[in-house]
């Protein structure tokens, strides 16, 4: 009820359909769901048998993410606040997170300042073209900022599968968050179901070496174990091998296989939208709030209401899985 209250407070602007994907995320089922995943969190405040504050949000490569913040209309300025930002740092730093990243709204200006005493930074100021509103970034670091090192991803695909498509959106997201990127194409020589790979390097700092020898995360959408397109292969912190074949390099326990090709068709019809549903789960493992990414100016206005559908299944994926 609480969390309701602070959708329509926030959104109140904004049509009911809009404030249902919010509510509908975090319904009394869901939320049950993802507070048995050991990456999220929640916190709450409660007095007189219910709850008056909450903190909802997920700890995840080396990064603690605040989605939710909000406390009762009549419990405000009571500290309620500063106590569960307190305990987020708390447990951001038994996580052995370097830093912590949240989202506010430029028009609660008391929420930028609350905030700000707490350490946070103003990062960037998102204007409505990528999210659905106005939104400031703000991030506490937890070690100097020079020691935070850069996400590496890789991306391996077949022409014709959104390879760079994929690799534009996620580097085009995360340059208005004040990210450095660096971005290399590479096409096989076939025009056609040729190898594709993109290889990304997203870091708070100075980029050096715009290459990739090691990665953190590894998409392959063509193949794996021999079944073309059947699957997708995730692989997580695995060596490159030569021309972009992780082979022998990748421990077997860091690979997991994904149903994407088989979920594209029977969940949207088509296999391509098996990019849409990589770029997801992209943003899911990267920890970005999907919630307040505006698709409709990230993605081209072709089927950009199918593929920002495949984006949300995608997010979500791991709460899909029994």
């Amino acid at each position: 009820a609480l969390f309701s209250g602070i959708v329509d407070e926030l959104h109140g602007s904004t049509s009911e359909k809009h404030k249902e994907f919010y509510k509908n995320r975090y319904s009394e089922a869901s939320l049950a769901k993802l507070i048995d995943n050991r990456q999220y969190i929640l916190f709450t405040a409660g007095e007189g048998g219910r709850i008056v504050g909450i903190l909802f949000g997920r700890v995840s490569g080396g990064t603690g993410y605040i989605h939710w913040l909000g406390v009762s209309r009549d419990k405000r300025r009571s500290g309620i606040a500063n106590a569960l930002l307190d305990r987020m740092l708390e447990e951001a730093r038994a996580a052995g997170c370097l830093r912590i990243e949240a989202f506010t709204y430029p028009e609660i200006s008391h929420m930028s300042v609350l905030f700000g005493r707490k350490g946070y930074e103003e990062a960037a100021l998102i204007e409505k073209n990528l999210f659905a509103c106005p939104v400031l970034y703000m991030r506490k670091y937890l070690v100097p900022k020079e020691n935070i090192p850069p996400v590496k991803i890789v991306l391996i695909g077949t022409a014709g599968q959104g390879i760079k498509l994929l690799a534009q959106v996620l580097a085009g997201i995360f340059s208005r968050l004040g990210y450095n990127i660096a971005m290399n194409i590479l096409y096989g020589a076939s025009v056609r179901e040729g190898l594709v790979k993109a290889d990304l390097i997203i870091s708070l700092n100075k980029i050096e070496v715009p290459f990739i020898d090691k990665s953190d995360m590894l998409f392959m959408l063509s193949e794996y174990k021999g079944e073309p397109q059947k699957t997708a292969a995730c692989y997580m912190d695995g060596s490159i091998g030569p021309e972009g074949d992780p082979g022998a390099n990748i421990e077997a326990d860091k690979v997991t296989a994904l149903p994407f090709h088989s979920t594209s068709v029977d969940k949207f019809g088509s296999p391509m939208f098996i990019n849409m549903i990589t770029l997801g789960m992209l943003l899911d493992l990267t920890g970005v709030n999907i919630e307040k990414v505006n698709f409709t100016e990230s993605l081209p206005a072709r089927l950009v209401e199918q593929n920002t559908e495949a984006v949300k299944y995608g997010y979500m994926y791991m709460e899909y899985l029994d």
